[in-house]
């Protein structure tokens, strides 16, 4: 096993964005600072500590530089520091020093640096500002609202990430005074309404990864109220740390969805359940625990999406992200004609998809039967003699985990080791920003705000932003409705 394998996602991903020299990007100089009276805001603090973890997941050589009179931000960001390292913790240095040295700057504030790799952000209300150009934004960051500070942070480390790989020009640029209204989607949009005191909805999150423990972090800082079921059948491995955000190295090897649950407590009755969608669905909805209102997916493949569908809940909300760092967010409201899940993603058609994940793993039809238990020396045998190999150093492993993993090495743009599907931890925060948005504004206003997906690229940014309406599909599930009402009305009682 690879001693970079804690940083293996992030890797692939940068092997086909960069220009060259991509081996490098971990051991490039970045430094974290920022204007006080910005970090004195929760919003700044908030900016700050996320803008630190996800550098820490990027770059092995990550500095702080803080103003005098920061208040406590000093002592939370060292404490985070070494709560959160793989190895080294972050260093502290002056603030009045040579930062010439530095391969990229981010700060928090609205001060901008001509002669210094510099980016600025800011977030305010429901708005995150982002520049490494000449173009100012504004300094405000007075409205605390914890899901844009976190978006805010995502777009900073992106513009870094652009910076450390030296990203190829055709696939984007850096943000040069980029305004995005969350709450609109449009840019230099609404500042939308407060987070009220209160936000009441039985939950269930379904994948406690990358997007997944992203959502968890903000479900942690909401007042959030009902009951929350994290569901995720995998533990964490080493190449979790690099993407997912608030994993500590000591957490490798735990059940992913008890450690996330163990992080949303309190607030209301939480449970993180090892199992499968279906089989939470099956054994614990309605008997353990009431049958959730919402649905927050943080998923990779397509028949996972379809099973949380298929618990037709009043509103799914969707994040996803590919190698390219595309972000989207897709939302179906039971009571709305738009498309779900199942129309959304679907396999390719003429094609069963056990086809397809005997041609991804190399496995047998026989073994891809029953995917919820370990790989077995048996599976091996019965494989394609030339992924025999790559199979046995996967022994034990869950036959499921095995095939989402080949499955997206197959769509990934480059050939990646170990088996590992790209990402980068601010994609996948993002990407999570945009999914409890969603949840919120349906909280306050009964509705949402993406008919049904909504997508950006991080590279080129929000300019790049589109809306896609979409019905639903003549010929899914979801449009006999009489039916579907009957198994809503017995589920939900």
């Amino acid at each position: 096993m690879s001693a970079d394998l804690h940083r293996s996602r992030t890797a692939a991903t940068v092997a086909a964005l960069a220009s060259g020299n991509e081996h490098r990007f971990t051991s490039k100089r970045v430094l974290l600072t920022g204007d006080r009276d910005a970090l004195l805001t929760a919003n700044g603090a908030d900016m700050a500590r996320a803008a630190l973890q996800l550098l820490m997941r990027i770059s092995d050589n990550v500095d702080v530089a803080l103003p005098l009179l920061s208040g406590s931000l000093g002592t939370d960001l060292a404490r985070d520091g070494e709560r959160f390292a793989w190895d080294r913790a972050p260093q502290f240095v002056a603030c009045d020093g040579d930062w010439s040295g530095y391969d990229a700057i981010l700060s928090i504030g609205s001060s901008v640096r001509a002669d210094l790799p510099w980016t600025a952000m800011t977030a305010n209300g429901w708005i995150a500002s982002v520049t490494s150009g000449a173009r100012g934004i504004a300094a405000d960051c007075s409205r605390p609202n914890p899901i844009t500070a976190l978006a805010a942070a995502s777009l900073g480390v992106c513009e870094v990430f652009k910076r450390l790989i030296e990203l190829r020009p055709e696939l984007g640029e850096l943000l040069d005074g980029s305004v995005l209204s969350l709450w609109d989607h449009t840019l230099g949009g609404s500042e939308g309404p407060d987070i009220p005191a209160k936000l009441e909805a039985d939950l269930m999150v379904n994948g406690a990864g990358a997007i997944g423990s992203a959502i968890a972090h903000l479900l942690a800082r909401l007042p959030r109220v009902g009951e929350l079921t994290v569901v995720d059948k995998q533990d964490y491995g080493p190449e979790n740390w690099g993407t997912c955000l608030d994993l500590e190295r000591s957490q490798v090897g735990q059940p992913k969805a008890e450690i996330v649950a163990h992080r949303l407590q309190p607030g209301g009755s939480v449970r993180g359940l090892n199992t499968t969608i279906k089989a939470a669905t099956k054994d614990h909805f309605g008997a353990v625990t009431r049958w959730p209102e919402i649905v927050l997916n943080g998923l990779d493949g397509i028949d996972a999406r379809h099973d949380a569908q298929e618990i037709w809940p009043d509103l799914v909300i969707d994040g996803a992200l590919d190698a390219d760092l595309q972000v989207r967010v897709s939302a179906h409201e039971w009571a709305s004609d738009r498309a779900c899940l199942r129309c959304l993603y679907q396999h390719p058609p003429g094609e069963l998809a056990v086809v397809k994940q005997m041609r991804d793993t190399g496995l047998s039809w026989a073994s891809l039967q029953n995917q919820d238990r370990p790989l077995t020396e048996q599976d091996v045998a019965a494989a394609d003699p030339a992924r025999q190999a790559g199979l046995r150093s996967r022994l034990g492993r869950t036959v499921c985990s095995i095939v989402t993993e080949d499955g997206a090495r197959a769509m990934s743009r480059s050939q990646l080791d170990e088996g590992f599907s790209p990402s980068v931890p601010f994609a996948a925060c993002f990407s999570a920003c945009l999914v409890v948005t969603e949840l919120v504004r349906y909280l306050i206003t009964g509705e949402v705000g993406v008919r049904p997906l909504w997508q950006v690229s991080m590279l080129i940014g929000p300019d790049t932003a589109q809306m896609l309406p979409d019905k639903r599909h003549a010929d899914c599930r979801c449009r006999h409705r009489e039916l579907i009402d009957k198994v809503r009305a017995s589920c939900i009682g």
